[in-house]
């Protein structure tokens, strides 16, 4: 063993001093691939975990194993039942003791606790957070836990990055870029974007700044990280959008998309605003005596109630939004009707999933809410369509303003 550790540490010292002495492209082309290869395997087994644990709840809730999210499941089989509660509660348990145990920095949804680390602690983010991070997640969401994939695939990709750069005992700044490289290769192998994860991973560390100086290692890495997932086989289980493009840029729906976006604006800061007096409120609960360690459990709690009445929110929502984009059915939700019953049921829908992740994740859950707020966003888009289609005839279907 002693061995073994004195030749890691004398390749880690050649690997660092070469590094050291390599130019720009030459060392971020060779630590970009490194990272994406990384990054890209973490977040597939995080997503291979989550599927795990989704498809055990669904077969102890359902007596059938899906790898679909349990809201979906829920949905297909009529409704949550007497043990969904206890699926759900039980996972936020299990989710907080790991988080609280082992890494606290993993609470949350992550992306937050990413930036606050670039910051403040030098981009030093160990390892075992991305572990951890990747267990208590697959865990909260997978037992219908209202959170994503995004927020926990950024600590963990943050997490890959750091720590290579720390094994090859890189500088603080080279530090700092193969972290937002870590950031973008994980998010790429998620969500197969590896343009748009690079820029955000260059772009979410600042409010009006953009860290140039890591946009090349993170294009590396994303686009490696992208070529390992489809290699992989791995595919984001949503449907494409297929709409003439003649359409897609006519004047009316020009219109439309002006519209929309105005429609959808008090929405997406209502959702950032729920999740942050949420996140105030559970806190100011610790303060008063509650463990910190129930505080996701208290959220789990409020979120069961709603999965009675909506069943759609448990879950990640990747798998209700797959199918309302493709124009299933799904619970009570009216997919593609229009008129002003529809436009009221669809955007009350919505606002119920920004709720259930709000008590999830705002509680303390470890997961994300890129992937519920989609859905969120989704049923929002439908019920603008089911509004503009009671007024005047809509110049696109209704998938596209759900996309």
């Amino acid at each position: 063993m002693q061995g073994v550790r004195r030749a890691a540490g004398w390749l880690s010292y050649s690997l660092s001093h070469l590094l050291a002495r390599a130019a720009y492209a030459e060392k971020w082309v060779v630590l970009g691939v490194a990272i994406g290869v990384a990054s890209a395997a973490a977040a597939l087994a995080f997503y291979w975990l989550l599927g795990v644990v989704a498809g055990l709840t669904a077969y102890l809730l359902t007596g059938q194993a899906s790898g679909d999210d349990l809201g979906l499941v829920l949905s297909k089989a009529g409704g949550a039942g007497l043990l969904t509660p206890l699926a759900i509660v039980g996972g936020a348990l299990a989710s907080s003791l790991i988080v609280y145990r082992f890494s606290p920095e993993a609470e949350g949804h992550g992306t937050d606790a990413a930036i606050k680390a670039f910051h403040r602690r030098a981009a030093q983010i160990p390892f075992r957070t991305g572990v951890v991070k990747a267990v208590a997640s697959s865990i909260l969401v997978g037992t219908g836990g209202s959170g994503g994939v995004q927020g926990s695939g950024v600590q963990i990709g943050a997490s890959i990055g750091s720590t290579i750069a720390r094994l090859l005992r890189l500088r603080i700044e080279d530090r700092r870029v193969a972290t937002v490289a870590g950031m973008s290769g994980a998010l790429s192998a998620l969500f197969h974007s590896p343009l748009g994860s690079a820029f955000f991973a260059a772009e979410v560390l600042y409010k009006r700044d953009l860290e140039v100086q890591a946009l090349v290692p993170a294009f590396v890495s994303s686009i490696t990280a992208y070529t390992l997932a489809t290699v992989a086989g791995y595919e984001p289980p949503l449907p494409r959008l297929v709409v003439d493009g003649s359409d897609l840029y006519s004047p009316q729906s020009i219109a439309s998309y002006i519209l929309l976006g105005a429609f959808l604006a008090p929405f997406g800061y209502l959702y950032a605003r729920l999740l942050r007096e949420s996140e105030t409120g559970f806190r100011r609960l610790e303060s008063l005596g509650l463990p910190r360690t129930l505080r996701p459990v208290l959220g789990a709690a409020g979120l069961s109630l709603l999965v009675y009445a909506a069943p759609f929110v448990a879950g990640s929502g990747m798998g209700v939004l797959a199918a309302v984009l493709s124009g299933e059915p799904v619970s009570w939700i009216p997919v593609g009707e229009a008129g002003l019953w529809a436009f009221i049921v669809l955007a009350a829908a919505g606002l119920l999933k920004i709720a259930a992740t709000s008590l999830s994740i705002g509680s303390g859950g470890s997961g994300g809410v890129f992937a519920p707020g989609l859905l969120g966003g989704a049923l929002l888009g439908l019920s603008f369509y089911a509004l503009i289609q009671e007024v005047a005839q809509a110049p696109l279907p209704a998938a596209a303003y759900a996309y």
